[in-house]
């Protein structure tokens, strides 16, 4: 072993140099055992894991090496304790089996996809069991959206047969090789993910436009949701099984010429821009854009943006919030900041809360509260008299649900014979229940109120 003198610190040179000029790994391997052979000792531990990496990093006949086909995971750091997320190995199964995996770790950490975490739900149509006739048309007819579902449903066929779940198809020649295989389970998960890049650029979910962006559009609330389709488009589309329930009357439709080609065609109407009170998700939205809507359609009755916040009022009302919680409440909507509500807390209600409880109660808890208060005011609204039942106790008749009341496998229609609130007073009575429902933690807060303390 040489000796190189740098200064005056002495540092030793190795015995071996590595040709990096080899590109195959199999030129590479023989080039590791020539050394080997040469060598007078023992390699130490990190010889061993340069060679390893010399040999790892190594080219096969498709121009891969062992990091590009997937089977190691590239590590930028020296300690294991140290590992970052793009040191994170990646199951490709598990995104495949679950829909709801994790899907960040295909992208650098700088690329974020807003379409890694899905909250948009894909409708497939559904059919009548006994009938077979459509029920629900789903997401049918977003153009291009049914071919996308056929060539996933078959490369989920091929790498069923590949990977020897299904037994492969006689006119169907199959290749087993571990990086193919490795590339098609990537391209189905694009294909997958495409359906929601589809389904958001034709039926694209409640959002408000935040009013001070200066490169913001104003959204129409009584707008829909359309393209224009060429006439032949248009009738080989009605003509589709899946779309039998559209009507294939033209006279049902707006027609107009196009002003460039001078084709004829044909509005089709995607849907309505929806707002669903029963959804928590879209409760927490408004709550966070409260203002901004009403900055921009305030003063416009006739407007669908006014008639939120007309039912945003009128479902605040039915559910008979606490003095906390209408508290909160108002100061969500005039967004002061959660230091000072904090402190606003401490000083009129002598509540000591933190940020993440906090957090919660807009984000979960009163979203929710809302949610369930309009589901029940549906339920009583919509349904017939010969789906009520008759409490026991306050001989109210309402909707026989789960919603109104428990379930219970002793009774012929599985039902308890009171309702929830019934039962919830009579334990209340019992003292089973603290009166002021304690998981609020505004008991002490109540209490004071009533004059009980």
């Amino acid at each position: 072993m040489g000796i190189i003198y740098i200064g005056d610190e002495i540092q030793l040179k190795k015995p071996y140099s590595l040709d990096y000029s080899i590109e195959r790994d199999t030129d590479r391997v023989a080039a590791i055992y020539d050394i080997l052979d040469k060598l007078d000792k023992n390699p130490s531990s990190s010889d061993l894991e340069q060679m390893a990496s010399y040999i790892l990093y190594g080219k096969d006949e498709n121009g891969q090496n062992a990091v590009q086909r997937g089977e190691i995971s590239n590590s930028n750091t020296r300690f294991n304790s140290f590992k970052t997320k793009e040191d994170k190995a990646v199951s490709l199964d598990n995104i495949l089996d679950n829909p709801l995996a994790d899907q960040s770790e295909l992208k650098p950490a700088h690329s974020k996809d807003p379409y890694t975490h899905k909250l948009t739900q894909i409708r497939k149509p559904k059919y009548d069991k006994k009938t077979g006739e459509l029920i629900d048309i789903g997401d049918a007819d977003i153009p291009g959206m049914v071919e996308l579902w056929q060539a996933i449903e078959r490369m989920e066929h091929w790498i069923a047969q590949i990977e020897g779940k299904i037994p492969p198809d006689e006119d169907t020649l199959l290749t087993l090789d571990s990086y193919r295989l490795y590339q098609l389970k990537h391209a189905l998960i694009d294909m997958r993910r495409h359906q929601y890049y589809l389904k958001d650029a034709y039926k694209p979910t409640l959002h408000f436009v935040a009013a001070d962006h200066p490169k913001a559009q104003f959204m129409d609330w009584s707008a829909d949701s359309f393209y224009w389709l060429p006439y032949s488009q248009w009738q080989s589309r009605v003509d589709n099984a899946l779309l039998s329930s559209i009507s294939k009357n033209i006279e049902d439709y707006e027609v107009r010429e196009n002003p460039y080609t001078g084709e004829k065609e044909v509005k089709w109407v995607v849907r309505r821009h929806t707002f669903d009170w029963e959804n928590p998700t879209h409760i927490k939205a408004f709550l966070n854009n409260y203002e901004l809507l009403k900055n921009q359609v305030g003063e416009k009755l006739n407007t669908d943006g006014w008639a939120l916040l007309f039912d945003f009022d009128r479902y605040r009302k039915m559910a008979h919030f606490s003095e906390v919680r209408e508290f909160l409440i108002d100061c969500k909507l005039d967004r002061i900041p959660y230091t000072e509500v904090l402190e606003q807390l401490r000083r009129q209600f002598d509540l000591n809360y933190n940020e993440n409880h906090l957090c919660t109660i807009f984000a979960r808890e009163i979203p929710q509260q809302i949610a369930d208060t309009a589901k029940r005011h549906r339920l009583l609204l919509e349904t017939p008299d010969t789906d009520r039942k008759t409490c026991s106790i306050c001989g109210r008749r309402i909707p026989k649900d789960p919603f109104f009341f428990t379930r219970n496998r002793t009774h012929k229609d599985g039902f308890s014979s009171a309702c929830k609130e019934c039962e919830k007073a009579r334990r209340i009575r019992k003292g089973g229940q603290g009166i002021y429902d304690r998981r609020r933690k505004e008991t002490k807060v109540l209490e004071v109120q009533a004059g009980k303390t």
